[in-house]
């Protein structure tokens, strides 16, 4: 990708778009067939490396959203995500295994969850943008950063959405690893950072201001009551998933992308060893 692009020479940044970027859908397109083609082949590529380094996933999801009026500006920053996979070529996902002799405990590497959302950050249609990181054996194994298909009237709401999103995901692996294992694994821990959505998972009723949300409840307390899942509360700055919900400063960044790819614990990250 970095040769089909003439990237190679360039002072790579150290996070692929800058804190706080949000892309939206440009207006006045001016017509330039030959900037949409190169935007389009980027951007379809930067899609397809997502898959395999989850740190790219919210980057190339916001420049998805403008594949079909890109701007000067759009090019530009999606030419920065490239400069940044330059710089972190060596980067690799590290995989361990539960053994006493390597620095991550079992807690590090049993199967966790975490989701997030980002409630009605976009300002052009006001829908949320969520995302879940499965992790096991130390680093992600699956991924996901899209925004929501319809507005969400509140932030629970936003969370209860993506958390059920990551559930469906989490009931396949389970199901691959029990035939693996032979037999049935533990509650799989979720990790959510909004305290009213895993208190709600211990209502036994509805209350009147859950109306508006009653499907995705119904969905994520039956993965509760079924065993399958587990929320557990969890501080923003500890979230993995945020890394995929919004463009984060550098240092904050780096550090969520460390336990993603294994390199740093999530025990190391809480501060707990």
């Amino acid at each position: 990708m970095v040769a089909k692009y003439d990237m190679n020479g360039t002072h790579p940044p150290a996070i692929p778009i800058p804190a706080g970027t949000k892309v939206y859908m440009n207006e006045g397109w001016n017509g330039n067939e030959d900037l949409r083609n190169c935007y389009q082949q980027i951007s379809g590529s930067l899609n397809y490396a997502a898959l395999l380094c989850p740190v790219l996933m919210f980057s190339a999801s916001q420049l998805s959203r403008v594949m079909s009026c890109p701007t000067q500006v759009n090019l530009t920053l999606a030419c920065q995500v490239i400069r940044y996979i330059i710089e972190t070529l060596d980067l690799n996902i590290t995989y361990r295994p539960e053994d006493p002799n390597f620095p991550f405990s079992s807690t590090d590497t049993e199967l966790m969850i975490f989701t997030d959302s980002d409630w009605a950050t976009s300002v052009d249609t006001r829908r949320s943008h969520g995302c879940y990181v499965i992790m096991f054996a130390g680093a992600a194994i699956a991924h996901r950063s899209k925004a929501h298909k319809s507005v969400m009237l509140s932030f629970a709401a936003a969370e209860w959405y993506e958390a059920s999103e990551g559930c469906r995901d989490i009931k396949y692996i389970r199901g691959i690893l029990a035939g693996f294992y032979g037999f049935e694994l533990p509650s799989t821990p979720t990790y959510i950072d909004h305290q009213a959505c895993t208190a709600m998972a211990k209502m036994l009723i509805f209350s009147e201001r859950q109306k508006h949300i009653p499907i995705r409840i119904c969905h994520l307390r039956e993965c509760c009551g079924n065993k399958m899942v587990e929320l557990r509360p969890i501080g923003t700055k500890f979230e993995i998933a945020d890394i995929g919900t919004k463009a984060l400063p550098e240092s904050v960044f780096i550090l969520l992308r460390d336990v993603m790819l294994g390199t740093v614990s999530f025990s190391e990250l809480q501060g707990f060893r």
